[in-house]
């Protein structure tokens, strides 16, 4: 028997096949039964209970009275022995886990063959027991959904220190089994984002991951299931789940060692009261859209950090100001929070977010010297933010806003500012700001780079939204400047009047979903560029045979040209790129790293004049010759 494409008529995700006559979505975790004359049977969760559709013929309902009976007296003779003397909270199911010693899956066996840069049958399981951090989600793309895999060899152990992870992006269209990650038994962070549509989850356990401090559920799965995983409960310490009724808050008194919870769903179910049992947590988060009272937090006072989402239905936010430990606080779309007074009875505040409140003023943290960090965004309603120029220790500032009538403060004497994200409009507060280090700046019009010039410490610029970048040439003296990212954005060289000059400091550009116009100029402004990215939603022309030539009909078979004094270039990446050959790559010889996947390449073998090539994506690409490749050379296909 094979289904093909079969989808869950609750939800619309994907059918996995149990057994023989049972079929599971992954998303909402409804089961299907298939009889003899291959027909389907929904059923389907209403609040926690399993319930059969109607069937109006009453010898069909005898017989399934009857079979029930004989099941659950065979259950009752045959299962009860086994359990006694457990205690109910305990019984979520039948010890019956599933293990793998490698992955299986298409993105398991893909994104593990990139980690270690070799095929999955050369990999020992000594060697994925190295691997210490995994996070997976489902990235929305413009043109497709991509699976997003980050992962690291180092412990983490804090959510506010920076943690250094390696990411890798595999097409959606490939299958991922969440029994692929019990084999990576080192863990000590699994975080699966609520992510739905990975397969697998029937008998998923976690047991042989005896090390795990931090895990991070899938979509829809109960904190019963996750419990009954787990192989010492009380050895976890951050948790990230679901909360659907208040005999699942009860049990996370079991997690004896719980710092950190973070609940992405809070059902309406929950008696909120009830949360106040959890108030032996450092760390808090919680997606409470239908929480409507917030004040057992009063009872919090070990909190140091707290993050509250989706509270537009909170109107009091008094008992904020009992938690007088609190590092780090952030409330979002928090549509009546006026006051912010609780702030100044936090003596610790590092780290302060308000993002789509009420707010008309900042001025409760005027003078308040421990923030380090400070993002608003979204505040409608406010209209002055000068105590930003009081926060003397200020690291990290992201403010962005579309009103043009919000009271500004110069930042120049913030000594300390080092990260910047911010709207275009509002340049002007950290234009002669010298110790910033990495600016992102979001604006709907053209960017004036001139406004920049002064940045002398600048490292990083991302440009998100801008039609176009003028006096791109007046950062060219910036000579700590590495990296541009644009993002949703237009750099247009043959619409630009002034002179364009080189930009030696230049390392690595990255074009995502956007737009790059050479127009007359024979070459980018880089000539040490390392890193080079264009992603499958740019595109870019130029101007030949007197006409300009785009992308949209020559894909990228125009850039080598452009690019080839580039002799320093270590990463190329261009997928979707229409290109049919590789002879444009003698121009660099310290290429490690290249990206032609969904090309018309046939022949790899310009690809053996490069010494020092380490990875290959020619994924969807007819290669006829892969066998004449260098065996160091890592491919993925």
């Amino acid at each position: 028997m094979k289904f093909i494409d079969l989808k869950c008529s609750n939800c619309g995700w994907k059918l996995t096949l149990i057994n023989d006559n049972l079929l599971k979505c992954n998303s909402c975790q409804s089961e299907f039964i298939i009889d003899d004359e291959k027909n389907i049977t929904n059923n389907y969760t209403i609040n926690n209970t399993h319930q059969k559709k109607a069937i109006s013929h009453l010898p069909i309902i005898a017989f399934f009275i009857l079979a029930t009976l004989s099941v659950t007296i065979f259950f009752i003779l045959g299962v009860t022995p086994k359990i006694i003397g457990r205690s109910p909270n305990s019984i979520s199911k039948i010890d019956t886990y599933s293990y793998r010693e490698k992955p299986e899956s298409e993105a398991g066996i893909a994104f593990t063959e990139q980690i270690f840069r070799k095929s999955i049958d050369k990999i020992q399981t000594e060697e994925l027991k190295k691997i210490k951090y995994l996070s997976v989600k489902l990235s929305e793309d413009k043109s497709n959904d991509v699976w997003s895999v980050s992962y690291s060899f180092e412990v983490w152990n804090n959510p506010y220190n920076y943690f250094e992870t390696e990411e890798v992006i595999l097409p959606y269209d490939l299958t991922l089994d969440i029994l692929d990650f019990t084999c990576f038994s080192g863990l000590t962070y699994l975080n699966f984002n609520n992510t739905s549509n990975i397969e697998g989850s029937y008998n998923f356990s976690l047991k042989k991951l005896d090390q795990l401090t931090f895990y991070g559920g899938y979509f829809n799965q109960s904190l019963d299931d996750i419990m009954g995983a787990l192989p010492h409960p009380k050895k976890l310490k951050y948790l990230k789940a679901q909360i659907r009724n208040d005999s699942q808050l009860l049990r996370l008194q079991e997690l004896t060692n719980l710092e950190n919870l973070i609940v992405t769903y809070l059902a309406e179910e929950v008696t909120p009261n009830k949360l106040k049992e959890l108030d032996k947590l450092t760390s808090l988060t919680i997606n409470g859209y239908y929480l409507k009272d917030i004040s057992w937090l009063s009872n919090f006072n070990n909190l140091e950090s707290l993050s509250l989402f989706n509270v537009s239905k909170v109107s009091d936010y008094s008992s904020l100001h009992s938690l007088t430990n609190l590092e780090n606080l952030s409330i979002n779309s928090g549509d009546m929070l006026k006051d912010t007074s609780f702030i100044k009875n936090m003596p610790k505040l590092k780290r302060l977010t308000l993002e789509d409140t009420a707010i008309h003023n900042i001025r409760d943290i005027a003078d308040k010297e421990t923030i380090i960090s400070l993002h608003l965004s979204g505040n409608n309603m406010l209209n002055n933010i000068e105590e930003i120029a009081s926060l003397k220790n200020l690291k990290t500032l992201h403010f962005e806003s579309n009103s043009d009538n919000i009271r500004t403060a110069d930042l120049d004497s913030l000594n300390h500012l080092t990260e910047v994200t911010i709207s275009g409009g509002f340049l002007e507060i950290i234009e002669r700001s010298l110790t910033i280090k990495d600016l992102s700046v979001r604006t709907r019009s053209d960017l004036d780079l001139d406004n920049l010039s002064k940045l002398l410490e600048l490292e990083t610029l991302t440009i998100k939204n801008s039609s176009n970048l003028l006096n791109l040439s007046s950062l060219s003296y910036l000579d700590n400047f590495k990296k541009i990212v644009l993002q949703d954005s237009t750099i247009d060289f043959d619409s630009i009047s002034e002179q364009i000059e080189l930009m030696p400091s230049i390392e690595e550009l990255s074009l995502l979903d956007s737009y790059l116009a050479l127009g007359r100029l024979n070459q980018l402004p880089f000539p040490n560029l390392k890193y080079l990215e264009i992603d499958e939603n740019s595109y870019f022309s130029v101007w030949k045979d007197n006409k300009y030539m785009s992308s949209f009909d020559y894909g990228l078979t125009l850039l080598p040209d452009k690019i080839n004094s580039m002799t320093n270039l270590e990463t190329l990446i261009i997928p979707n790129s229409q290109l049919n050959t590789l002879d444009f790559v003698d121009s660099f010889s310290n290429l490690r790293v290249l990206d032609v996947s969904n090309s018309y390449i046939t022949d790899v073998e310009p690809l053996n004049a490069l010494s020092n090539l380490e990875l290959l994506n020619i994924y969807n690409t007819p290669i006829n010759n892969l066998d004449i490749l260098s065996d160091k050379v890592f491919t993925i296909r």
